[in-house]
């Protein structure tokens, strides 16, 4: 068993003492509703228990029930990545703890003046208080599957990091019960679990569960769903210079938009701009005989008349949309216009006559 230290049990009981009392009307409004119990909590505390070290922080796995408030997941709670989503799912604060719980997070155990009686319980340090937050997380299952970057959870009190708690190299499902000591002013931010995903940080309170702070806003709601309202399909017949009779089929039959998109599985560039969400459009496409030379040109047009190209080469030796075609578009952009043309060189001369095709096009709308 790894050992913590000893700063994570006095940051969370702060934390939460804070969060209820907070002058923030709109945090206030989406916070959960927690029981006010700091000043109770420390009157009912028998002072010639054993004191922890004001510090004191960690996880534990041995605490057992405890009275915590649950937290109601919404739009301001928790924070999410492709390969992970994290909540915190009840808050509280304790009198205190039990002994073993404290040599479960220092890896010490209780000091007593009399050995012959060794103590059942921990209080806070003076002036301070346990907040105690549960945690778990998920896979969200954010497309494209397969290549999610790495995510790492970090227990944050008062601004030093303190344990990493899980990575999602382990895995995308973990469940944990923090105890902190934080002094009885504190604010929401003294306790926080910080995930960090490709160079974006993320933070969320052990006091209340919500999310204080996002280097990716624009990651939220989240991936959107996208529906093909209409797609008109190429089918034509051309003369093969080879083989006679052939014939082109293509049409998109489907799309995504997501916040995050892997440069080397899904040829994003990582987290989409601030501001923007990835568009990404799959497209059947076949050709009845090999094609020495093809020039396809795919964009996309929303109804204000702005005009985007993909931002990469969905093509393959073999296939023209081995990959989805994918746009960066602004987050706000509910509906989409996608116009492929095409065009192909029937021979293998330079000057052998070109082949064109009807463009197509197919509606979509997002969200």
């Amino acid at each position: 068993m790894s050992r913590r230290s000893p700063l994570v049990a006095a940051a969370v009981a702060a934390a939460l003492g804070l969060a209820a009392c907070s002058g923030d009307g709109d945090a206030a409004a989406d916070a959960p509703d927690t029981v006010d119990q700091t000043d109770d909590a420390a009157t009912a505390t028998d002072p010639d228990l054993p004191a922890a070290g004001s510090d004191l922080a960690g996880t534990t796995a041995i605490l057992g029930s405890v009275d915590l408030t649950p937290v109601t997941a919404g739009q301001g709670t928790g924070a999410h990545a492709p390969g992970l989503a994290l909540e915190v799912t009840a808050v509280g604060q304790v009198p205190t703890i039990p002994a073993d719980v404290y040599e479960d997070i220092t890896g010490d155990r209780v000091e007593t003046e009399e050995d012959d009686q060794p103590a059942t319980e921990v209080r806070p340090a003076d002036g301070h208080v346990f907040v105690v937050a549960t945690y778990e997380t998920r896979d969200p299952e954010w497309r494209p599957r397969g290549n999610e970057p790495r995510t790492t959870g970090t227990l944050r009190v008062q601004g030093s990091d303190v344990e990493e708690l899980f990575r999602t190299d382990d895995g995308s499902r973990h469940t944990g019960t923090v105890v902190v000591s934080l002094p009885e002013g504190h604010a929401p931010d003294d306790a926080v679990i910080e995930l960090e995903t490709d160079g974006a940080f993320q933070t969320v309170s052990l006091l209340d569960g919500k999310r204080l702070r996002s280097d990716v806003e624009h990651a939220y709601p989240g991936p959107q769903e996208v529906t093909v309202v209409s797609a008109e399909r190429l089918d034509a017949s051309f003369d093969h210079w080879i083989a006679g009779d052939a014939s082109m089929q293509g049409e998109v039959v489907g799309a995504y938009a997501t916040p995050y998109m892997d440069e080397g599985y899904g040829q994003g560039d990582g987290w989409a701009s601030p501001g923007q969400q990835y568009l990404a459009v799959e497209v059947d496409w076949h050709s009845t005989e090999s094609l020495t030379w093809a020039e396809i040109i795919t964009r996309a047009e929303t109804p204000d008349g702005e005009v985007y190209q993909p931002i990469n080469d969905p093509s393959s030796l073999t296939d023209a949309f081995a990959a989805p075609a994918v746009f960066q578009l602004p987050v706000d952009v509910d509906e989409v216009t996608i116009v492929i043309e095409s065009s192909y060189q029937n021979g293998a001369g330079r000057n052998s006559p070109i082949v064109e095709f009807d463009a197509i096009s197919a509606e979509l709308r997002i969200g």
